[in-house]
């Protein structure tokens, strides 16, 4: 084992949009969190079933993982996070929260915000 070095920043969409190059060039890889639904205009998507947008954070997020992939940097999205970056990459989306066969998973009905843990194996 080595030990690992690591700081964490917070950014958020009021950032100075101009700063995210020089943000990026001091890190090494990028989280992408969970949160709303990803703006449905950005894959064009039906604006009815989206909840919860913010379209600045969206904004801003895909400005970043774009600049994450310039430079080949590792992303890790969670959640939203993944559905940024399945939309950056030319991705669409489906609307699960009324399809019967998601029913009865917790998160997906509509205004949901779940949280839920998650374990992280050793090794993985």
């Amino acid at each position: 084992m080595h030990e690992v070095h690591h700081e964490d920043f917070l950014l958020f969409p009021f950032f100075q949009q101009f700063l995210i190059p020089e943000f990026l060039d001091q890190i090494d890889g990028l989280l992408l969190t969970g949160g709303g639904d990803i703006d449905p205009q950005l894959y064009n998507g039906d604006q009815s079933l989206a909840r919860s947008v913010d379209r600045a954070r969206d904004d801003f997020e895909s400005r970043r993982q774009e600049g994450a992939l310039a430079r080949n940097m590792p992303v890790l999205g969670i959640c939203r996070g993944i559905q940024v970056l399945n939309v950056v990459y030319g991705g669409n989306m489906k609307d699960l929260r009324s399809a019967p066969e998601t029913a009865p998973c917790p998160g997906t009905g509509l205004g949901s915000h779940t949280a839920h843990a998650i374990t992280i194996t050793a090794g993985t």
